[in-house]
């Protein structure tokens, strides 16, 4: 132990005559990155806040247009390879670009910082790479054929994910507040940690496998097809840490340590399948599903109900969702039971329902009582007959009306929410004495 601590301060005192001899050889360039470290960092939160709004509107844009794609499906009854081709457009456009983007990119960026006490995330240059990398295949995928594209599209769409990993983690690692210990961490900020790390060990399988299929060795539907279960655990899992967030998001407890332990169990899912898929043999979808999905997330529902039912933390429009979130996961895996194979469809229901969840309580931190109650209660109520239609045989013109009213509410909800603002803001920027 002795000798560690002495390599440690050894390493540190090297590295500190390193940059001293810098600093005389080349005093302009070390003065010229000094200054601009402090221009970044004065700017951090400024990017950190732009990056989660850039996901944001990515997600919705994607979710858009995805579910135009699934709507057109049900209505046009079409069938053979095109309802093939436009069924695997639907898929990636929504997991890849809607649902994981706000998941992690958005509610990451935004909420993780504020859990760790730190005002920006550790690499705000790196984040906007991710960004960028995230959102150019989207942009590919609607300008030319998406079998055209599809592949090198998803590959820089892996490298982004990486990247968006890569900073999640660094910042969870090293820009927590002295306070905030590891062992202080909340189920939220578990929930993300798992989460990348399972973008670390599965984007990296996943491009080799869509690299595969350029030179023609695959099929890009084969490959997607092989990682349904990675997906499945990076859709899941961030919408599972929201929901906790919502909840009643502690630290401290057996609830919170059975959460956190959940998340664990359920990342270790993902090295299950990557062991075999490098063997060439990974496990039946079906086993890996319920023993590192279902068992977790319903051990997780329990924890939240009880949550709920003690402390009531939840606020009045966070509630309905977070609720419509565990009944839905309740009802989806019994359904799996019963018929498996349905288990990618529940899970992009249960991660809208918590990205709204969460959406609301960014809007209620910002807004307060500005956040008009009433149009968003009747957007909850739409969005969920919206949903129990789509479960319905023949209900598709149903449903995709009721899920085009809810979101015409929503964007009533974003418009007077910003009209009761802005006076507010006006006045602040006209006398910021009054700021409190």
């Amino acid at each position: 132990m002795a000798s560690g601590t002495r390599l440690a301060h050894r390493a540190k005192a090297w590295r500190q005559a390193r940059q001293q001899q810098a600093e005389i050889r080349y005093p302009s360039i070390t003065q010229g990155h000094r200054l601009a470290a402090q221009a970044l960092a004065a700017h951090a939160p400024h990017v950190t806040r732009a990056v989660a709004f850039g996901y944001l509107a990515l997600a919705v844009f994607a979710g858009v247009f995805a579910g135009g794609i699934g709507s057109g499906l049900g209505l046009l009854r079409v069938s053979g390879g095109a309802r093939d081709a436009l069924t695997l457009d639907h898929g990636v456009i929504m997991d890849c670009f809607a649902i994981i983007p706000a998941l992690i990119g958005a509610f990451g960026a935004g909420f993780v910082p504020g859990r760790l006490g730190s005002p920006a995330l550790a690499a705000p240059r790196a984040a906007i790479v991710g960004l960028v990398l995230t959102a150019a295949p989207f942009v590919a995928l609607l300008v030319a054929p998406i079998r055209v594209v599809a592949a090198p599209a998803l590959i820089v769409w892996c490298v982004g994910q990486v990247v968006q990993a890569a900073v999640l983690l660094a910042t969870v690692l090293n820009m927590r507040a002295p306070a905030v210990t590891l062992r202080a961490l909340s189920p939220f900020v578990w929930a993300q940690v798992a989460t990348a790390l399972v973008m670390m060990i599965a984007a990296p399988i996943m491009a080799a496998g869509l690299t595969r299929s350029l030179f023609g060795a695959a099929d890009v539907a084969v490959v997607l097809h092989a990682f349904a279960f990675p997906l499945s655990v990076l859709v899941l899992l961030p919408a599972c840490g929201l929901v906790s967030l919502v909840a009643g998001d502690t630290a401290s407890g057996r609830r919170a340590a059975v959460v956190s332990v959940a998340s664990g169990v359920m990342a270790t899912g993902v090295l299950v399948w990557a062991h075999g898929a490098l063997r060439g043999a990974a496990p039946p979808a079906h086993m890996l599903e319920t023993v590192f999905l279902m068992v977790p997330s319903l051990c997780m529902a329990g924890c939240w109900a009880v949550a709920l039912w003690r402390t009531g933390s939840a606020s009045r429009l966070t509630l309905p969702w977070a609720l419509a979130f565990i009944g839905m996961m309740v009802l989806g895996w019994v359904q799996h039971v019963a018929a498996p194979g349905t288990t990618h469809e529940v899970t992009a229901l249960c991660a809208t329902l918590a990205a709204f969840a969460g959406f609301y309580r960014w809007l209620e931190a910002r807004a307060g009582d500005a956040v008009p109650a009433m149009i968003a209660h009747a957007q909850f109520g739409l969005a969920a007959l919206a949903m129990g239609a789509m479960m319905v045989p023949g209900a598709v013109l149903v449903a995709a009306l009721l899920g085009g009213a809810s979101i015409a509410l929503f964007a009533a909800v974003l418009c007077v929410t910003l009209a009761r603002v802005r006076p507010v803001l006006r006045a602040t920027a006209l006398h910021p004495e009054t700021q409190s």
